[in-house]
């Protein structure tokens, strides 16, 4: 068993292109939209101060909620001795 699942991996990579977006282009919206999908709310299309004061966007909430999944879940899978390859290890 490995660590992260093939649809689970792609999450990862793309959470993580999130966080290295610039928040004040449009990269930004894509990444968030990459992550969602259909879930994804069209929102304001610049990053404002609002965000900077701790004011989470609705999808910015909901990546929130997927990144805690996925780490609740490797958490049990490491528990239960699931080897992790480099791969993994660097998501």
């Amino acid at each position: 068993m490995r660590l992260f699942s093939p649809s689970e991996r792609q999450l990862c990579r793309a959470i993580s292109g999130l966080g290295y977006a610039n928040p004040f282009l449009t990269e930004r919206l894509q990444w968030e939209q990459k992550i969602l999908g259909e879930a994804f709310e069209s929102g304001e299309p610049v990053w404002s101060m609002k965000h900077a004061a701790g004011m989470e966007t609705a999808n910015l909430q909901k990546i929130s909620q997927l990144a805690q999944s996925l780490s609740r879940d490797a958490q049990k899978r490491l528990a239960q001795g699931v080897v992790v390859e480099a791969s993994d290890a660097q998501l």
